[in-house]
Parts: structure tokens; C-alpha cells; sequence
């Protein structure tokens, strides 16, 4: 069983910031959020930056120096493992420099919230189970390596993930690419190449398992559902409908209570 320790947080470095700290008596897991420098480790010498991350162990003495232009913001979480030589088999490298920074960054912050909530009843199980994610996500990304095939994999699933919440609702290619640092024309090429499809069909797609649910689980009728996706038209919502699951949209709508 994962257990964090009183020493944790989220630092913003001061001005002349320095890190030398005595040998840990702990783990400790140091993720970079914001800022660069860099930090020793042994005869290893590692650039810090967003998603630089460092699993330390009992009997570690890192150092680290910060860009006073660009000064860190890192975010620090000592732990013990307890009975799970699973875990302790398993181990990450010490340094990972993580591509999936928003999901990571968002279990992070996270488990530093119920760390802080001393009079949650199942507040060990919730920091337990939020360490084995971070735990696993740093395992999958040893695995995956830093390729940029798998960076372009983990941008995509970005992607995915934005036109699903959207609901398949019609977001401008641009804002998209902006939000992950491509332009529109590249994140084009890279969508179609590790999902077989284009945005615009992906989105099509979306839209359609949306107006499934919808129809079978609401109570609103064709043409609302119609509205609520952005359609310009009922015509062209029931011709899509019916081309893609094989009946026009009025053969799922809700009818009530069925016995």
C-alpha cells in the first residue's frame, strides 16, 4: 500500500532557489510544472522542464538549480510502500520526462486535494489508488519510451478526447490544433494516419452515437436532438442517422416506460 508523507506540496521556487536536500529517508515523487533548470543525480546530470519526472528513492541526494528567468514551479509527494512487492518489483527509472502532462498533472494535483482532507473516511484508499495510477501511467510511459510515435499517439488520444466531450458538435480544427501545439494542416495528416479516419468523419461519428443516446435515453424528439447537434436541417440529421446505424432516427425515440 502506497502512504504519503507530511512532507508534500506544490512549490513555487523562490529567487535563488537551490535544492539540497540530505539523503531521503523516503521516496519522493518531483514533477516539474512550470520553469526549467536542472538537477544531479549520482553522475547523472538531467534538463528540468514541463513533465520532468523524478522518482527518488531512500538514500538519494539530488541537486537541482532553476533558470532564475524561468524559475520552477514543482509539485513534491514523499511516500512509503508497505506489503506489495508488486509494486517495489515493478519499480519506473528515476527519471521520466512524462507526455501525457495533463492527465498526470490533473492526478497529481488531485491527490495533493484528498491528502490535505484529514477527516475523509476513505482517505487512505483514495491516495492509494490515485499513487497506482500515477504508478501506472509512469510504467506505461517507460514502455511507450519517448519516440515521437508515441508522443503523436498521446496527442491523438488529446484529440479524441476533446471531440468526445464536444459531443461531436462542430470545433474549429484551429482552436484544436492550438490547444496541443500543431498547426491545422499537420494535425490533419497525424489524425489520419493513427486513427484511420479524418476529423470531420471522426466528429460525424461522434455526433451520431451521440444522437443514439439521445433519442434512446431522453425525452426529446428528432428534431430536437437534430437542434441540440448543430444540424442545419433535419434532412441531412436523418439521412446521416440512417445511412450510419441502418433506420431513420424516429425508430429509436424514446416512447416512454417499457414493460
Amino acid at each position: 500500500m502506497f502512504r504519503e508523507s507530511s512532507n508534500r506540496g506544490k512549490a513555487y521556487c523562490e529567487k535563488g532557489w537551490q535544492w539540497r536536500p540530505p539523503p531521503l529517508e523516503d521516496y519522493d515523487l518531483w514533477y516539474v510544472m512550470e520553469g526549467e533548470g536542472c538537477l544531479t543525480l549520482g553522475n547523472s546530470r538531467y534538463h528540468l522542464s514541463r513533465g520532468s519526472c523524478f522518482l527518488l528513492r531512500p538514500g538519494d541526494q539530488p541537486a537541482a538549480d532553476q533558470n532564475p528567468d524561468n524559475r520552477l514551479t514543482v509539485i513534491f509527494i514523499h511516500f512509503s510502500i508497505e506489503g506489495d512487492q508488486d509494486v517495489e518489483a515493478n519499480m519506473p527509472p528515476r527519471h521520466i520526462q512524462v507526455e501525457a502532462r495533463h492527465r498526470f498533472e490533473l492526478l497529481l494535483e488531485l491527490l495533493l486535494e484528498i491528502s490535505n482532507e484529514e477527516s475523509s473516511p476513505w482517505r487512505e484508499e483514495e491516495i492509494d489508488a490515485l499513487f497506482r495510477m500515477l504508478w501506472f501511467m509512469l510504467l506505461r510511459e517507460t514502455a511507450q519510451g519517448n519516440s515521437t510515435d508515441s508522443r503523436h499517439r498521446v496527442l491523438i488520444g488529446r484529440v479524441k478526447c476533446i471531440l468526445r466531450e464536444n459531443g461531436g458538435r462542430r470545433v474549429p480544427n484551429e482552436g484544436i490544433a492550438a490547444q496541443i501545439g500543431l498547426s491545422k494542416e499537420y494535425l490533419s495528416v497525424l489524425f489520419k494516419r493513427y486513427t484511420g479516419t479524418s476529423m470531420k468523419q471522426f466528429t460525424t461519428t461522434v455526433r451520431l452515437d451521440r444522437a443514439m443516446r439521445l433519442l434512446t435515453e431522453t425525452t426529446m424528439n428528432v428534431s430536437q436532438v437534430a437542434e441540440a447537434l448543430g444540424y442545419a436541417n433535419l434532412y441531412l440529421f436523418s439521412k446521416q442517422f440512417k445511412a450510419h446505424f441502418g433506420d431513420p432516427p424516429s425508430k429509436f425515440q424514446w416512447k416512454g416506460s417499457r414493460r
